[in-house]
C-alpha cells in the first residue's frame, strides 16, 4: 500500500489528465469518478454520451469534472 500511497501523493501534487477508454462499463465509469475524486486528473471518457449518461444515472455516479468524448463523432 506504501507503493501506491506514494504514486497518489505524487498525482496530487501534480494532477494528469487521462483517457478512458469503454466508457459505459460500470467499473470504468466508476475508476473514472474514483480519479476525479481523488484529485489525481481531469478524467475523460469515450463512448456514446447518451449511454454513458443513462449508466451513470442507473449507478448514481456524478460525471461532474468528467468529460465525455464519443470518437463516433
Amino acid at each position: 500500500m506504501r507503493f501506491i500511497g506514494n504514486i497518489i501523493e505524487k498525482l496530487q501534487r501534480h494532477p494528469k489528465r487521462i483517457v478512458f477508454p469503454e466508457g459505459t462499463e460500470p467499473r470504468v465509469l466508476q475508476a473514472a469518478r474514483q480519479y476525479y475524486s481523488l484529485r489525481l486528473g481531469a478524467p475523460i471518457l469515450l463512448g456514446d454520451r447518451t449511454k454513458i449518461k443513462a449508466l451513470a444515472g442507473d449507478l448514481n455516479v456524478s460525471l461532474e469534472g468528467i468529460r465525455i468524448i464519443n470518437p463516433a463523432e
